[in-house]
């Protein structure tokens, strides 16, 4: 069972955004008091419509003017990866960035599609930061692919 805030992170969509998304019926779940719970099939329903990906789309498109209009030299690069239908890469990857890029130089966003088994993974930063994160993406793929073998 998912929470508002395990969705909010998944999705990176705010929990309002969700709470809405709940009035309108696009996201299902179970309320058990104050709080609302999720299965894993709710998940995939709601990712599945594409109406998520849509409202991403949007919120991607303002950070990114956002931060081209800084200052910084940015660099906008999008990793498309085929994974299982159980992928935890989205909630490595947001992992890593809280825990291993301070400065906060850096805008993602990333895309679950479970009927395509493909994660979608957008990195607005600068080279180095954007270098730096690719590379943990690839390891983390490789340590996947070799446990796969193992199998």
């Amino acid at each position: 069972m998912f929470t508002l805030k395990d969705i909010a992170k998944m999705s990176q969509l705010t929990t309002r955004t969700l709470q809405n998304h709940l009035k309108e019926g696009l996201l299902k779940g179970t309320k058990i008091g104050r709080s609302w719970r999720f299965t894993e099939e709710n998940l995939k329903d709601y990712l599945d419509q594409g109406a998520t990906e849509i409202g991403l789309r949007d919120v991607l498109d303002e950070q990114v003017s956002s931060f081209m209009n800084q200052e910084l030299a940015g660099v906008l690069t999008v990793l498309k990866i085929k994974q299982g239908r159980n992928s935890r890469l989205i909630s490595c990857v947001a992992d890593y960035i809280s825990h291993n890029i301070p400065d906060g130089l850096i805008t993602y966003k990333a895309f679950f599609k479970p009927a395509l088994e493909l994660v979608e993974i957008t990195i607005i930063a600068t080279l180095e930061r954007t270098l730096q994160i690719t590379r943990f993406v690839q390891t983390l793929v490789e340590g996947a692919s070799d446990e796969a073998a193992v199998k």
